[in-house]
């Protein structure tokens, strides 16, 4: 009997296509950055471009960009006002280069980093930035840098990382050897007023790569539809019955999640895998009337 994959990721055209531009910012060694609203599902979006998007064969057009080339890391707000956000950044920026290392090594795919060593105050940033982070990345020369949650940075972390993609040495010209991808929880509609694009006008290299930004949105109605129809048919195993409006279907969906990720495939699609009850053979399941007029009644009555 076919198992039900209910939380497998599912692929949308316009994911394809923005695995794309993350695919040519990483070959075209660019300063991106990416503006995402709250609810877009971005998080699971860059952790299948790094694990196997930017390598689909679909994506990669025939110039394919190494996973395990890419330091994916996920940033947090400082403990505390005592430490700098360069000290967060660059101690998760460091564990994801020892990964690599050992990966490297042990030829083994890269796997998330754990919990890091701390320092906390300006100078011990400054040695784990020059002492540790530095010599690391100059020996593994990754091809890309992709920080999540970038609304944590501060003005003072940028020169740093700057120099991580455009590493200064003697005798050569200063010039990208790597991309840096920032994302940061930003609303696109707002994003000129917030406070992260003020503090990016501030640094002339960041106010130049500004203008080039790229958005992952909200799910609009095609897009809604195209993830809805895949989570039914690939994940749940199931079927429209013949009976059935499936567009007045798919509108009253986006109208309850409002195209928001998490909403659709963390509780509306668990809500009707519950309610389509549990496959007898490997045969779809049915999704009736009845089954979406129950649905619709937990959807209502949903606690939240």
């Amino acid at each position: 009997m076919r198992s039900i994959q209910r939380d497998a990721f599912v692929i949308s055209a316009p994911m394809k296509e923005r695995a794309r531009r993350l695919n040519q910012a990483v070959r075209n060694c660019e300063l991106l950055f990416v503006l995402t609203p709250s609810g877009s599902g971005k998080d699971r979006f860059f952790d299948w471009w790094w694990q196997e998007g930017c390598a689909h064969p679909e994506i990669a057009d025939n110039q394919p960009v190494n996973a395990n080339d890419i330091i994916l890391v996920s940033l947090t707000p400082p403990p505390s006002r005592s430490v700098p956000p360069t000290c967060v950044a660059f101690i998760k920026i460091w564990r994801g280069l020892q990964e690599l290392d050992r990966a490297t090594t042990a030829q083994e795919r890269t796997r998330p980093t754990g919990k890091p060593r701390s320092w906390f105050t300006e100078q011990q940033s400054l040695s784990l930035v020059y002492d540790f982070a530095l010599p690391l990345d100059d020996d593994l020369q990754p091809q890309a840098y992709v920080l999540l949650n970038g609304e944590y940075l501060d003005k003072a972390v940028w020169r740093y990382l700057l120099e991580l993609q455009s590493p200064i040495q003697r005798g050569a010209p200063r010039l990208a050897r790597r991309s840096l991808i920032i994302c940061a929880s930003v609303d696109p509609a707002a994003a000129e007023d917030s406070k992260f694009a003020k503090m990016i006008s501030e640094v002339p290299e960041l106010r130049a790569a500004w203008p080039r930004r790229m958005v992952i949105d909200l799910m609009d109605a095609a897009e809604f539809q195209e993830v809805l129809l895949r989570l039914v048919r690939q994940n749940l195993n199931a079927v429209f019955a013949e009976d059935v409006d499936q567009d007045e279907i798919i509108q009253e969906a986006a109208n309850w999640t409002q195209g928001i990720w998490r909403l659709l495939t963390e509780q509306l699609i668990r809500i009707i895998d519950e309610e389509l009850g549990p496959a007898k053979s490997d045969a779809p399941r049915v999704l009736t009337k009845a089954v979406w007029e129950r649905v619709r009644k937990r959807w209502e009555k949903r606690q939240w």
